[in-house]
């Protein structure tokens, strides 16, 4: 159970994070993109660099969006936390039924329940231990265990 508070809590902290970037990125690049109508004005004339400069972090921001933060990456760690949040309430309901898994019928439950986190895939996310130690002492909060 506490495995599954916590993989939820890291996920969750995961993809606030990079909704967070993707919104800001996408942001800057609307932004700077609509600025082109406005390059064709006179006050750029009179400051160039200034123009080229956000040029060049508008392009170096739309590489990075679609380097870093394309959006089926999103809808896998959006899939993640849905998952593990799922997860997570079906082992608390569990430890709300049985106080053990001593039953026969208690251990099918668990087994059921641990059998599907085998379809779990976060292989393809490197794992952020600062992120993974923050979410592991909000649980430990959360379940007064600190």
């Amino acid at each position: 159970m506490l495995d599954a508070d916590m993989n939820l809590c890291y996920w969750t902290l995961k993809c606030n994070r990079s909704v967070r970037w993707d919104q800001g990125l996408k942001t800057l690049v609307a932004l700077t993109a609509s600025g082109t109508a406005i390059a064709a004005l006179s006050v750029w004339a009179r400051y160039p660099i200034v123009w080229q400069v956000i040029s060049v972090v508008a392009c170096v921001a739309s590489v990075i969006h679609s380097v870093y933060f394309p959006s089926e990456k999103l809808t896998r760690i959006s899939g993640l936390v849905a998952t593990w949040k799922e997860l997570s309430i079906d082992y608390e309901l569990l430890w709300q039924k049985y106080d053990q898994l001593s039953s026969s019928e208690a251990w099918k439950e668990f087994e059921a329940t641990k059998r599907r986190e085998r379809t779990i895939d976060e292989s393809q996310f490197p794992v952020d231990n600062k992120l993974r130690e923050k979410a592991v002492q909000h649980v430990l909060r959360k379940r007064g265990l600190a």
